[in-house]
């Protein structure tokens, strides 16, 4: 009879809802341009002259990520471990570029390469090809003195 009671008693607070359903809030903030990510931030991010698919900012922190139509992506955070959000990459090799320290690494077909300003890091990331000096000098350029 208890076990019955038991039972039924365990139906009962199933049916009625008396469990806890937790939601995770998403801390992803999607917006649609370079303005409206800069008013999250405390600072401005560069842009790179090129057709921009997505503007990423991370609620509740300094990162932020411009991903570009051609597949590379631009990322600024205060942590340089996890600025690219790539972990196990392989170092392929350090230069100096703008009096920059610029680190190189490849991941499978993704290459990246991280860079701080004493403030804050920054990642670029081709997701199909080399990174491109050009791009990465202009950027390297444009973060320097950000503050």
């Amino acid at each position: 009879m208890k076990k019955y009671i038991f039972i039924t008693l365990f139906c009962i607070l199933l049916l009625t809802g008396c469990t806890t359903n937790t939601q995770i809030a998403n801390p992803i903030i999607a917006v649609n341009t370079i303005e409206e990510m800069n008013d999250y931030l405390s600072y401005k991010v560069p842009v790179l002259d090129k057709d921009v698919k997505d503007y990423i900012l991370i609620k509740d922190t300094a990162h932020a990520r411009i991903v570009y139509e051609d597949n590379t992506e631009f990322d600024i955070d205060k942590d340089e471990e996890t600025v690219s959000g790539i972990y196990g990459g392989a170092k392929v090799k350090e230069e100096i570029i703008e009096n920059i320290n610029v680190k190189y690494y490849v991941y499978d077909n993704i290459h990246y390469v991280i860079w701080t300003n004493g403030t804050y890091s920054f990642s670029y990331q081709n997701m199909n090809d080399n990174i491109n000096f050009d791009e990465l000098k202009i950027l390297c350029e444009k973060t320097k003195d950000l503050k």
